[in-house]
């Protein structure tokens, strides 16, 4: 019979967007072991600032030695619980979920969360959610999976999407609700061709009831 591996603690380190910071270390057998394990934890522990604790982030490792082991960032997203304190009343939510292809071909879903500033037509909550795909694809698709999460992280791409879209239409919130990696191919993927003709000025208002 085998002699069991005696198993030991190993160091983790985040990616290069993160600053390659130490992360909680794993007991393994072997390096190889951990290949394909994934770490969940809130980002402000990674980055060690405070505006990062509504945000959660799943790191996989990708590569391993007995020196270190190496991640990617697989999944970012905000927590449940700051959505909710969020989310009020006489303001419409609209969510969406899409998977678009980074400019060196990795596919990411995003799901894009706004806020209006207050009640809004059904025509000007489709107009939102339209205009919020056909901004994060042209900013998505230009740039690497690695460019993107600069962004992400950095908060640019929402602050940039927030800003375009409350000049067409008042929103008092955008944020990027989950972002995540996906490894299946058989995905339908927001092409160029599928948003030709979307032009970013909104339709005419109507009066719309206030919500109780």
């Amino acid at each position: 019979m085998a002699k069991e591996k005696k198993k030991k603690w190993l160091k983790v380190y985040a990616p290069k967007v993160l600053n390659e910071v130490e992360l909680p270390s794993i007991l393994a057998s072997e390096a190889k072991e951990t290949i394909g394990r994934t770490i969940s934890l809130n980002l402000m522990f990674v980055t060690n600032s405070v505006r990062d604790r509504d945000y959660n982030v799943k790191l996989e490792i990708v590569d391993a030695s007995d020196e270190k082991c190496k991640t990617e960032v697989i999944r970012l997203n905000i927590l449940p619980s700051s959505i909710k304190k969020k989310v009020r009343k006489r303001k419409d939510r609209i969510d969406d979920s899409f998977v678009v292809a980074t400019k060196d071909n990795k596919l990411v879903r995003v799901k894009p969360l706004i806020l209006t500033a207050n009640n809004s037509s059904k025509a000007r909550q489709t107009f939102l959610r339209k205009a919020a795909k056909y901004l994060l694809f042209n900013e998505i698709s230009s740039k690497t999976y690695e460019e993107v999460l600069k962004e992400l992280f950095s908060k640019n791409l929402s602050k940039k999407i927030y800003e375009t879209l409350n000049s067409l239409h008042p929103i008092s919130y955008f944020d990027i609700r989950v972002f995540e990696l996906v490894k299946k191919t058989r995905v339908k993927v927001v092409s160029k061709e599928e948003l030709a003709g979307f032009e970013l000025k909104a339709p005419k208002e109507e009066k719309v009831k206030e919500k109780a």
